[in-house]
């Protein structure tokens, strides 16, 4: 099977920072390279993402082929991404944190980041 006949919401988790709700969630993303990514929805205005009704937009992230993102709140009160990356390379995958902010109710990734080798 290839990433091109595969369509999955994949580690969906719904957020409420500050009174903004959305969701992050991964699948693949780009047919032609097999590649993985995240997504992030934002509920219509004046609804709930519980409602059902809102718009997809793909989280602009500074690596390709990632995916399984969650976001936490770090020691010094700041917002973090953190995700993995080389989805289709095996053995390969790496957690990356990124500095985020809530900018107008939209989510985006800063440069600052920080990389997580582990042998497994």
């Amino acid at each position: 099977i290839s990433a091109s006949s595969i369509c999955v919401v994949d580690a969906p988790f719904v957020y409420n920072i500050d009174g903004k709700e959305f969701m992050l969630w991964s699948s693949w993303s780009d047919k032609k390279n097999d590649s993985y990514s995240v997504g992030v929805v934002y509920p219509v205005e004046g609804k709930s993402i519980l409602d059902g009704e809102y718009r997809h937009e793909l989280l602009n992230l500074p690596d390709a082929d990632c995916g399984h993102a969650m976001i936490f709140k770090d020691f010094e009160g700041n917002y973090r991404i953190c995700y993995h990356d080389h989805n289709s390379e095996g053995g390969k995958e790496r957690a990356k944190i990124h500095h985020i902010n809530l900018k107008d109710g939209k989510v985006t990734v800063t440069d600052r980041k920080i990389e997580i080798s582990a042998v497994y």
